[in-house]
């Protein structure tokens, strides 16, 4: 009986240390931890018209883009009017979780508006590490360009969009298909005429990930934040490697597009981060679009901006289609 308790406490004994080495040594149960409560977190609700305005536009699920890696299908929300400009939406999820199916409500809703949109997929974390997902997106932008006659899409009428860690990878290809410098330090082609990119949108998105660990004062979520650079950057010390300053991109605009950003309010280190680039921005000339709601007013999440049961969520489709309107000018 000795024997076995001792045998039995051992085996415990051996399994505690390699939790906690799994825990310390390692990003993968943050990670999973991640891919659990950002999947939790997501909302979004349709309008109450959708089944109607479902019926004015073709709708072709899981369409595949020739890439290397894995997660590659993509959603295509097309507009009966021929020729319109093409919106990119790329889903958030912190790297770890989200689907393009995430903006399948935006999809139908611009596409009635006559803006035809793209959602991708991209292989996530703990598989998809940089640059992967940047990769994955020019994957797709060469398969749209060989389409594009098909769908009726015009490929000089460019939008790139995202929500959360989507409108990151947004924007960082946004620049590295406008900016020289950016794309050489990158070691990246070019694969669009830059003028045919006619804007950015950013939905509830950090802008550095290294900034955005840095200004987060809790204790739980900068050991969570610490292991998504991990894994995503590859190494443990992330935070001091070249390569996080090469996707500080907002940092290296040079030349960018108009740009819409909009973000809740119950997280101010979203808000900081959309004012800090919001900024930066104007400094350089670049039109801003912002759209910001009063604490005082009504709390609204980042992801409650998708609800369209809540009157800020349809306040914020409406300033989307001013701002794709105003660029067609």
């Amino acid at each position: 009986m000795k024997e076995m308790i001792k045998d039995t406490l051992m085996i415990l004994g051996v399994c505690l240390v390699f939790s906690i080495y799994v825990m310390v040594f390692t990003p993968y149960p943050a990670i999973d931890y991640l891919k659990v409560s950002e999947k939790n977190e997501w909302v979004t609700k349709e309008p109450k018209n959708f089944a109607e305005i479902k019926k004015t536009v073709a709708y072709y699920k899981d369409q595949t883009y020739p890439s290397l890696a894995s997660n590659n299908q993509y959603d295509l929300y097309v507009t009966k009017e021929p020729n319109r400009p093409l919106v990119i939406w790329i889903h958030g999820g912190q790297f770890v979780t989200g689907d393009k199916s995430d903006a399948r409500t935006y999809g139908y809703l611009l596409a009635n508006q006559g803006y035809n949109v793209a959602s991708i997929n991209y292989e996530l974390l703990p598989n998809g590490q940089n640059p992967l997902p940047l990769i994955q997106v020019n994957d797709f932008i060469k398969e749209i360009k060989s389409k594009a006659n098909k769908y009726g899409i015009n490929l000089e009428q460019l939008y790139f969009a995202g929500n959360g860690s989507g409108g990151t990878l947004a924007g960082q290809y946004v620049n590295l298909q406008m900016n020289e410098k950016y794309r050489k330090q990158l070691s990246f082609n070019q694969e669009l005429d830059p003028t045919h990119i006619k804007g950015a949108l950013f939905y509830a998105s950090p802008f550095s990930i290294k900034e955005f660990k840095e200004k987060n004062k809790l204790v739980s979520s900068d050991y969570l934040m610490k292991r998504l650079g991990w894994a995503y950057f590859g190494k443990a010390q992330w935070e001091e490697t070249s390569v996080v300053s090469d996707l500080a991109w907002p940092k290296m605009i040079d030349h960018y597009p108009p740009v819409f950003l909009t973000d809740g309010n119950t997280l101010p280190i979203f808000e900081q981060s959309s004012g800090s680039l919001t900024t930066l921005l104007e400094r350089k000339g670049i039109p801003v679009t912002a759209v910001h709601y009063s604490k005082e007013k009504s709390k609204v999440s980042n992801e409650s901006l998708f609800n369209f049961h809540q009157p800020q969520s349809k306040e914020t489709f409406i300033k989307t289609l001013q701002f794709l309107q105003l660029q067609e000018r």
